[in-house]
């Protein structure tokens, strides 16, 4: 996971699009690390984030901004996406 070996302290996941663009912020700057093509052009949530929406605990298709919480190991070490 680039994202835990860059340091951030935060992961955002914008839609664009046709993609999904995946920001990191680091040493308060943000970096871009990955752009996830949308595939066929959906109109509705990229699948990727309504996949992290579903096992933190949201309600998938809203627009407006949530608190949720996804507890993982990476490496050994428990980390929490918020």
């Amino acid at each position: 996971m680039g994202a835990i070996r860059l340091g951030s302290s935060d992961v955002h996941l914008e839609p664009m699009a046709n993609y999904l663009r995946i920001r990191v912020r680091v040493e308060g700057d943000l970096v871009e690390l990955a752009r996830i093509p949308n595939p066929n052009n959906m109109k509705s949530s990229h699948p990727f984030v309504l996949q992290i929406k579903a096992r933190a605990g949201m309600q998938p298709y809203s627009k407006h901004p949530e608190d949720g919480r996804l507890d993982f190991e990476f490496n050994g070490k428990n980390l929490s996406l918020r």
